[in-house]
């Protein structure tokens, strides 16, 4: 699997959910990062990182279908940071 620029993946203003080999998730949204850890059905340790610029390497791997109390609790959380 080759790694994957922030703009080589589209630019609009969706999640992008990643989850690393470390057991991390992260999120980028607005070009915005965040990391957070999930136990089933809840996020724990939600932190939001900075702004990355083109030049970030996303390392993790995409998720196509994450939960959606995964991404109920992230819209929750990112409206607190916003």
């Amino acid at each position: 699997m080759r790694a994957r620029f922030v703009n080589e993946l589209d630019s609009s203003n969706t999640l992008k959910i990643f989850k690393n080999n470390d057991g991390f998730y992260s999120v980028i949204k607005n070009s915005f990062l965040y990391t957070f850890l999930w136990k089933p059905f809840i996020i724990y340790n939600f932190k939001k990182i900075g702004k990355i610029s083109s030049n970030y390497v996303v390392t993790g791997r995409l998720i196509n279908n994450p939960n959606i109390q995964m991404i109920l609790q992230l819209q929750r959380n990112l409206k607190q940071y916003s």
